[in-house]
């Protein structure tokens, strides 16, 4: 069992080497020597491993025999930056970095680290590191705090941290130290949310490219935009931009936007004008290569639809083969609904849809063009019979070729999908991807 164990978080940490692809113009080191030595570990396994952003690689591991492990590899590249030596490579440093020992790689790669206690920096005293001063001056900080207040008390982390960065403040290990508890030190940013994370607080200083390579917690946090439901373009705009703000150099910024477009490109019409935002006013550095074209077809395509935008003339057929046109269409609104009878929520909805539409068209003024997108002919016609839907301007595209592809140019990803136009403004676009009780609000609201 333990073999098998064994083989098991090998090939894992195999997978975490594979994963990562280091940008072009990466500070690096060629080679790296590091020993470790403590006489409670024998027989421990332990792992030197690496971060990039929110990305954890294992660079290599060793079994403590005689109480020595030995990493070395002399034709290794790594970038410049924190290591961490672990027992287990899946544990992340923020999260209980008290049970770590860092390495900071740069000019020095030769580095020996004895210590005589458990491996643990609470009991870390007789921690002994020569060859990498910064490695030193690192641990003896982090050490530093284990043994004082400031493992709980942020009034008390403020002044340890304001004194060793006050001795070097333009330094690699003043600006990590700072991206690692300086969030710490400010009162509001305590309890940590969007707001407190990205806007205006003064830990965020990424000129420094080796902070893209050390364990933050600021490359986990980001993500937890996604969870706070800010439906505010503006907001999430000023908040992404409040961060890359403090990116002066180019990789950090590079990873940021590209980390920002993947989180928001997730289809959601609130966060499509933060994908332009990014695209349009950022450098395209972060795009992978052989990706520039798709990305870009996706932007283009996201101008079309954000409201705002107008729609080209849509002609689809009925069931006798007739064509329809949205030009056609003479109330205030247009409601177009793209929809699948073999999807469970359209089945549910549709003939919700329908009895709003023959409850308030008139009065509210708007016209359904529905559209079943599957070319599913024979469900479209026993669904459109067993609810009646013939009443509205009820197409398929089983029925004849549309004059365009609603599902590419709509970017339809699941049905249904609403769209609201104003007919009376050329055409605009007022919603998309609204659910039925938004819908109801808006056609309400206006009449």
């Amino acid at each position: 069992m333990r073999y098998i164990f064994t083989t098991l978080l090998a090939l894992f940490c195999l997978a975490l080497q594979a994963q990562i692809d280091f940008p072009a113009g990466t500070p690096v080191v060629n080679g790296y020597d590091i020993t470790y030595t403590n006489p409670n570990l024998n027989g421990e396994t332990l792992y030197l491993c690496g971060n990039y952003g929110n990305q954890l690689f294992v660079v290599d591991s060793a079994v403590v025999k005689k109480g020595i492990a030995s990493f070395h590899n002399k034709k290794a590249v790594l970038p410049c930056g924190v290591y961490t030596l672990s027992k287990d490579p899946r544990d992340h440093f923020f999260s209980n970095w008290k049970n770590f020992i860092t390495v900071v790689l740069n000019k020095s790669n030769q580095v020996q680290i004895s210590q005589e206690g458990s491996f643990s920096y609470h009991q870390a005293q007789d921690l002994k590191v020569t060859g990498s001063e910064e490695t030193t001056l690192l641990n003896r900080f982090l050490y530093n705090i284990c043994n004082s207040a400031a493992v709980v008390d942020p009034d008390s982390l403020k002044p340890l941290c304001e004194e060793f960065c006050g001795t070097m403040p333009q330094s690699f290990l003043s600006k990590y130290v700072q991206a690692q508890f300086g969030w710490l030190t400010e009162h509001d940013a305590r309890i940590l949310n969007c707001q407190d994370a990205f806007k205006d607080v003064p830990y965020t200083d990424f000129s420094e490219p080796r902070l893209l390579y050390s364990p933050l917690p600021l490359f986990w946090m980001y993500k937890n935009i996604a969870d706070c439901e800010i439906h505010d373009s503006d907001v999430l705009i000023q908040l992404t931009d409040s961060l890359l703000s403090r990116c002066s150099n180019e990789l950090t910024r590079n990873y940021f936007v590209e980390q920002f477009f993947k989180l928001f490109d997730n289809h959601d019409p609130d966060q499509d004008p933060v994908l332009l935002h990014l695209y349009d006013n950022y450098d395209h550095g972060w795009i992978e290569e052989g990706s520039e074209r798709r990305i870009e077809r996706k932007i283009q395509n996201l101008r079309k639809i954000i409201p705002g935008a107008q729609i080209p003339e849509l002609i689809s057929h009925d069931v006798d083969g007739k064509a329809h046109s949205t030009n056609d269409i003479t109330a205030k609104y247009t409601v177009l609904w793209f929809w699948d009878p073999d999807c469970d929520h359209c089945q549910e909805m549709t003939p919700i849809l329908h009895q709003m539409y023959q409850e308030h068209a008139e009065d509210w003024n708007f016209e359904v063009f529905a559209v079943e997108v599957n070319e599913d002919h024979d469900r479209w016609v026993a669904f459109s019979d067993l609810h009646q839907l013939w009443d509205w301007v009820n197409l398929s595209t089983s029925m004849g070729e549309a004059n365009i592809d609603y599902i590419e140019y709509f970017d339809i990803v699941t049905t249904p999908v609403i769209f609201l136009v104003n007919n009376l403004q050329n055409h605009t676009i007022i919603s998309r991807q609204i659910t039925l009780d938004e819908l109801r609000s808006k056609l309400e609201n206006d009449n």
